[in-house]
C-alpha cells in the first residue's frame, strides 16, 4: 500500500492500535492553536484542497488481528467497523487515516478499498518534522480524504462508527455547549468553501485576521442522537426510539449484514 519511504508499508497491529491512539473520551481536544503552522505545509506544497487533518482517536478496543475498516454508503454516509483482517484483501485497500509511528513514518489506521494514494515526500517530511517539534505525535493524524459537506460520526454498538451528514447542523447539532463529551475530530484548509456547506458549528473562525477554517468532521459524544425523553407510566423519564445507544449499546458488536445503516439514520430523525 505504501508509496514512499516515509509512510508505513505494514498493516497496523491491533495491539499497536489499541496502544498508539487515544479514546476519544481520553483524547484532548485538537490543537487549534497549530492549524495555522499546518495550513502553511499543507499549502506549501499544494496538498490543501487534497488531504486534512484529524484529531487522533479511536472510538473501540481493536481485537486482534482485525483492521478498521471504511465501506462508504452513498449520499456521503459511511461506516467504519472493526473488520477481521482473514475477510479483507491487502492488495484491495489502502490507508485513509494515517498516524506518525514511533519510526517516524506516517502509518495507516483506518483502511478503505481503492488504489494506494500518493503523498509527496516533502509534504510527508515537514508535517512529520513539525509533527515531532510540537510533540504532537499523540494528537494528530492525515487524513486522505475532505469531505463536501460538514459530518457528524457516532458509534454504533461497540465495534463501528457511522459518519453522516446531519438535516440541519445549526439546530440539529448543539455542540460542545450542550454535550461536553463532543469534540470537532476534522479540520482542512480548502482554498474556498462550498456555500452549501457553511454553517457556524464547522466552519469556524480561529483566532484574528485570519481565514476561518472548515470542521468537517464532528464527533457527536453520548449519547447518540437524537434522544427524546418521555413521560414513562409512572412519572419518570424515559428514553424514545429513537436513543441509538439503547438500540446498539456499546456491550455488543454491530451487525453491518443485518442492518440497513442509512434506515436506522433515518428512523432516528438524523438525516
Amino acid at each position: 500500500m505504501a508509496n514512499s519511504a516515509l509512510l508505513e508499508s505494514d498493516v497496523l497491529s491491533a495491539e499497536d492500535f489499541n496502544r498508539l491512539i487515544p479514546h476519544i473520551h481520553d483524547q484532548k481536544d485538537f490543537p487549534v492553536d497549530m492549524l495555522d503552522g499546518l495550513e502553511s505545509i499543507y499549502r506549501t506544497h499544494g496538498v490543501n484542497n487534497k488531504y486534512g487533518c484529524i484529531l487522533l482517536h479511536r472510538h473501540y478496543d481493536m481485537p486482534d488481528k482485525y483492521i478498521a475498516l471504511t465501506t462508504e454508503l452513498g449520499e456521503h454516509t459511511s461506516i467504519t467497523k472493526a473488520t477481521p483482517l482473514s475477510n479483507v484483501s491487502s492488495s484491495a485497500i489502502r490507508g485513509q487515516l494515517y498516524l506518525l509511528n514511533e519510526q517516524g513514518r506516517f502509518q495507516a489506521y483506518e483502511y478503505e478499498y481503492g488504489s494506494p494514494l500518493s503523498f509527496p515526500d516533502a509534504f510527508l517530511k515537514e508535517l512529520a518534522a513539525f509533527i515531532q517539534a510540537n510533540g504532537l505525535r499523540d494528537r494528530i493524524a492525515i487524513t486522505s480524504s475532505i469531505e463536501e459537506k460538514p459530518r457528524v460520526e457516532i458509534q454504533l454498538g461497540s465495534d463501528a462508527t457511522v459518519t453522516y451528514p446531519p438535516k440541519d447542523p445549526n439546530t440539529s447539532m448543539k455542540g460542545q455547549e450542550a454535550n461536553p463529551s463532543s469534540k470537532r475530530t476534522g479540520w482542512d484548509f480548502r482554498d474556498e468553501p462550498k456555500p452549501d456547506i457553511f454553517c457556524p458549528l464547522f466552519y469556524i473562525q480561529i483566532g484574528g485576521g485570519g481565514p476561518p477554517r472548515f470542521c468537517f468532521l464532528f464527533y457527536a459524544g453520548p449519547p447518540l442522537k437524537q434522544i427524546e425523553l418521555k413521560r414513562g407510566a409512572e412519572g419518570n423519564q424515559v428514553a424514545s426510539s429513537n436513543d441509538l445507544s439503547v438500540k446498539f449499546p456499546t456491550s455488543r458488536p454491530f451487525d453491518i449484514e443485518k442492518h440497513d445503516v442509512k434506515q436506522i439514520l433515518r428512523e432516528a430523525d438524523l438525516i
